[in-house]
């Protein structure tokens, strides 16, 4: 209704144009049969190409030349009506109506785009605001296609926002791309004080040649985080989710080639087992569940108390690995009788056990469900793989645990040692292996953060 207010009022401004605003005369006229016809005309030229059904918000290029094109075709329409049909009865000046139509093309058509760049500006713009909290500006590596493609994915994120591109390529360096603009790979430092970058997303391709892996390293001096995005064709369902935005990977940085393991050893210990990884949902268990996919085990179940997480992380493995059997289960492990119905249901031979709370200040306010879940939880689950028979158990634990000083750290200490007694269980029958793999952060030479495994690997257990 909208668009033909905007064609009608636009039509009759043309017409009174055309007239010289001599009002009178036009309505004395048959200017209401002249703008009824014309009413109608449009109503099902916009109606036919559903001119109607696109969401204003996401309007681009495509709808805009689709109002350009209907309101051409209303143009000639009209005129065909006008001259073969109207102009026998009521003696119609042709001329003025085709200066009148002229004038309107341009005129509606330009009210009507307009109305989508105005309706989506004030949409981006109450988002932007709507939440009031601050949002991290971040910079995209390239200007390519795959550069846009991930603009329009953090853009439809609500902490994120786009400050620009950077690329090398000097004749795209101070262009616009969609309303960003291009800068040189040297301005990173000009850009972290005046812009406040916080983050650079590098597609995971383009660390390949030393230019980029310069990039990479003046970034992690500055203290900006650098978070890699796979290629395109690994969006799920051909989107990017943000979840799939992961930080560097202190490999990435090597000025060499990594070093192979040998996988013998893990893929006849992990292929065809089925597996068990609590805390799935979570950004180690999830981890660990893509790489044991790999491995091509008979089954694995993912065990998390977070829905939405879990969901995702669902569909990102039925799509990756179609072949491999994969289940879901939501569950607290401080529930020993649900954790019991899933040992009981699936008989896991290996449990990678990541679930747990991590958030040292968070833990410090609610030391009751630290212990609850990180001591609590874990022993439910590790009194459960020696009644189930489990081949190993391994617990991830954290650096926290070394000398803690913290609730979360005393906590997965705790764990630890409840764990590793389990070793030493002489119950005849009993052969489950406990094994312990520590998590954490050091400082590499230039302050930055480096995430690492420290294991402690019994005698005999898996080299990781």
């Amino acid at each position: 209704m909208i668009d033909q207010l905007i064609v009608s009022w636009s039509f009759a401004v043309s017409f009174f144009v055309v007239r010289k605003f001599e009002f009178s005369d036009v309505l004395r006229g048959h200017f209401l049969i002249y703008l009824g016809i014309y009413c109608v005309v449009s109503l099902t030229v916009f109606f036919a190409m559903r001119v109607h059904t696109g969401i204003i918000r996401y309007s681009n290029m495509h709808d805009f030349l689709r109002i350009f094109s209907a309101v051409l075709n209303v143009s000639i329409l009209y005129w065909v009506l006008i001259s073969f049909a109207v102009d026998n009865v009521y003696n119609v000046s042709v001329s003025e109506i085709n200066a009148a139509l002229f004038i309107n093309f341009f005129i509606s058509s330009t009210l009507l785009i307009l109305l989508r760049i105005g309706a989506k500006g004030f949409f981006a713009a109450i988002r932007s605001t709507g939440n009031g909290e601050s949002k991290d500006a971040v910079l995209i590596y390239g200007s390519d296609r795959t550069a846009i493609l991930i603009k329009n994915a953090v853009e439809s994120s609500t902490s994120l926002v786009v400050a620009g591109f950077i690329d090398r390529d000097r004749s795209r360096v101070d262009k616009y791309i969609e309303q960003k603009r291009v800068y040189h790979a040297k301005d990173i430092r000009y850009l972290q004080k005046t812009l406040k970058v916080k983050k650079l997303l590098v597609v995971t391709e383009n660390l390949k040649t030393e230019s980029e892996k310069d990039i990479v390293e003046t970034c992690v001096e500055l203290g900006i985080k650098v978070c890699t995005v796979p290629p395109s064709d690994q969006w799920v369902y051909g989107k990017l989710s943000m979840r799939q935005l992961q930080e560097l990977k202190i490999e990435d940085l090597l000025q060499r080639e990594p070093i192979v393991i040998q996988t013998t050893n893990i893929l006849s210990q992990l292929s065809g087992k089925r597996i068990l990884v609590t805390g799935a949902a979570g950004s180690i268990g999830s981890e660990i569940v893509r790489q044991v996919m790999t491995y091509y085990p008979e089954m694995v179940i993912m065990c998390d108390q977070a829905e939405t997480p879990l969901h995702e992380l669902q569909l990102e493995i039925e799509e990756a690995y179609p072949e491999i059997c994969s289940k879901t289960f939501i569950s607290s492990i401080q529930n020993r009788n649900r954790m019991k119905g899933l040992f009981e249901a699936y008989r896991p031979d290996i449990v990678f056990h990541a679930a747990a709370y991590k958030h040292v200040p968070m833990m410090e306010n609610n030391p009751s469900e630290a212990i609850l879940t990180n001591v609590l939880g874990t022993k439910n689950i590790a009194d459960l793989a020696i009644d189930h028979d489990v081949d190993k158990f391994i617990m991830i634990s954290t650096d926290k645990a070394v000398t803690p000083t913290t609730v979360m750290g005393a906590s997965k200490r705790i764990a630890e040692i409840y764990t590793q007694s389990l070793n030493s269980v002489t119950t005849p029958g009993v052969r489950t292996k406990f094994i312990t793999t520590r998590f954490g952060n050091v400082l590499g030479s230039n302050g930055s953060v480096i995430p690492r495994f420290r294991a402690q690997i019994d005698k005999g257990g898996p080299v990781t």
